[in-house]
């Protein structure tokens, strides 16, 4: 059953009522302020999960800050600009294509940071 959220507030209510909001504890703003590889290795493979299970295209994937700016005023950085959104999107898309992870939970992370461009 659908939950409504409230993780990304428009007009519409389109991202609260039909997506899936994930979170990533901190602050992702400052100067070299990045996620933990243990972070981003977790995130790729959540949105491989949820993207299988839900058919959902990777192109989807986006930022809280993109959300709203689709329907008006922006009044959030999140998730920061230290979080490349472009490249969780190709790193998901490789994980996907390499049937990365197998299950849910995966058991081990590969080191995400080899990926090609």
């Amino acid at each position: 059953k659908q939950k409504h959220g409230a993780h990304c507030a428009t007009p519409s209510r389109q991202f609260n009522e039909r997506g899936v909001g994930l979170c990533l504890v901190g602050n992702f703003e400052p100067d070299n302020r990045r996620p933990s590889p243990r972070q981003w290795a977790s995130l790729v493979a959540l949105c491989c999960f949820l993207c299988r299970e839900y058919d959902i295209p990777v192109e989807r994937i986006i930022g809280h800050r993109d959300g709203q700016a689709a329907e008006g005023p922006v009044t959030t950085e999140c998730p920061g600009r230290n979080v490349d959104l472009p490249d969780l999107r190709r790193q998901v898309r490789w994980a996907m294509a390499h049937h990365w992870p197998p299950r849910w939970p995966p058991s081990s992370a590969p080191d995400l940071a080899t990926v090609k461009q």
